[in-house]
């Protein structure tokens, strides 16, 4: 509006300016036309004649040149008042795009806040607040290190943990769901996953990371209430296998009973059927014992060849059974320090998976190569295979491809994923690579020396 106003009175000055003018040179126009003519001499009606002309000529000049003026200006002055709505109404929208990010920031279900350097909490949101259980004059200032409980398992201190954890957020590294527990003001203890975002060491912002808390606290609980219950369920469970296995095979081996062949033959279902439940009941409390963190390495010298040759000793039956073509090769047999009882246990469950889910007459590799980084283990079939849309929960618990439960019906579905633990454990990768109807290939690889070996 200011700019279109002093066009208007640009404009006016313009032709009052002009009328003045023009009125002025009418007056003087003869002596205007004699001193520009330069000749004194020239009088009469042609000496008015070209004063008129040389009037009509001069206000048409002067006309021109106020008009450029006017319509300069007027354009000056339109094009700065576009430029400032546009910025008024950019203004207008980052005003309220800031006031959307803050409600959307303040009232959003997941815990954030603002952090310096020195691990200090700044602007919490709402959910900051209910998961610490303060308000904001309570919490501020607070340094969110002190409220981690992680402590050293040596002296009972805070630990490396926390400490790395702070020169990784003073280094910008960022941090995605790394599982911290925290101390609330409610005196109680929640489990979170940690999120940090930083910006760069010369970011003007002060507070520059931004750090986000994931509640997993009932879901914690709800999985050492699960195995809780599985390791109370499996140790009731091995003192009747056991007293089981003892009895059937008893009867089935003293020459002081004397048993018909029907008897004989239900004692022998019966003595395999418990040793099935054993198995099962071993494999539950070594899930247990895994879930719980309880389960710890004895490293040894280990060759893989005896290992490999003793469970094809055990599997003979049932290779025999299916016609089983097994093919063993090993490159140059060497050592690896590691737990010899959890590798053997992973590579018993590949081969009893690839005899297991591999047609009669089928054919069953393995092979184990030795390089000076790691060894590598590989068992190769030509089964059924497994259907790409289920590829991606291989390795987790309970899982059973479909068209497995379609050839056996037994099987707990554990087998997989204690293998992905153990060598997980070990410090090595269990990868494969499988395809429907054409059969599976899993590469065990483990390194010369297991971690903490």
């Amino acid at each position: 509006m200011e700019e279109k106003s002093g066009v208007r009175e640009l404009g006016v000055a313009a032709i009052v300016f002009l009328v003045g003018t023009a009125f002025v040179l009418w007056l003087v126009r003869e002596q205007v036309f004699l001193l520009v003519l330069g000749n004194p001499i020239l009088s009469g009606p042609g000496v008015q004649v070209g004063a008129v002309l040389l009037f009509a000529f001069l206000v048409t000049l002067l006309t021109l040149v106020l008009l450029v003026l006017y319509v300069q200006f007027g354009m000056e002055a339109q094009i700065r008042h576009a430029v400032r709505v546009r910025v008024e109404e950019r203004a207008a929208e980052m005003s309220i795009f800031t006031r959307r990010w803050q409600l959307m920031y303040d009232n959003s279900p997941v815990p954030y806040f603002m952090m310096d350097d020195a691990g200090t909490i700044h602007n919490p949101n709402k959910a900051t607040l209910r998961f610490f259980g303060a308000t904001e004059s309570v919490i501020a200032n607070t340094k969110l290190y002190d409220l981690l409980t992680q402590v050293d398992s040596v002296n009972g201190e805070k630990g490396s943990n926390v400490s790395l954890l702070a020169e990784k957020v003073n280094r910008g590294i960022q941090i995605g769901d790394q599982e911290v527990a925290l101390n609330t003001y409610g005196n109680t203890q929640r489990i979170a996953l940690l999120s940090v975002f930083s910006l760069a060491d010369d970011s003007l912002i002060e507070f520059r990371h931004l750090v986000a808390l994931q509640d997993v606290t009932k879901d914690r609980e709800a999985e050492a209430v699960k195995s809780d219950f599985l390791l109370l369920a499996s140790h009731q469970l091995r003192t009747p296998t056991t007293t089981i296995k003892w009895y059937a095979d008893y009867l089935l081996e003293s020459d002081a009973v004397t048993l018909d062949t029907t008897v004989r033959e239900y004692l022998g279902e019966i003595y395999t059927a418990n040793e099935r439940m054993t198995d099962l009941v071993r494999t539950l409390l070594t899930v247990s014992r895994i879930e719980m963190g309880t389960l710890e390495p004895e490293y040894t010298r280990v060759a893989f060849g005896p290992v490999i040759d003793d469970i094809l000793d055990e599997l003979a039956p049932d290779i025999a059974k299916k016609h089983t073509q097994v093919h063993k090769n090993i490159v140059h047999e060497g050592f690896v320090y590691t737990d010899q009882v959890m590798m053997r246990i992973a590579i018993h469950n590949l081969l009893t998976n690839a005899i297991k889910y591999t047609p009669h007459n089928g054919s069953v590799e393995i092979h184990v190569r030795y390089t000076p980084e790691n060894c590598e283990i590989v068992v190769k079939d030509n089964g059924y295979g497994i259907p790409a849309h289920e590829q991606e929960r291989v390795f987790t618990k309970l899982f059973r491809a479909s068209n497995a439960k379609k050839i056996s019906t037994n099987g707990t579905g554990l087998g997989l994923y204690l293998t992905k633990s153990f060598v997980d454990k070990l410090g090595g990768t269990v990868t494969f690579e499988s395809l429907e109807g054409k059969g599976t290939i899993f590469t065990i690889t483990v390194p010369h020396i297991a971690p903490g070996a």
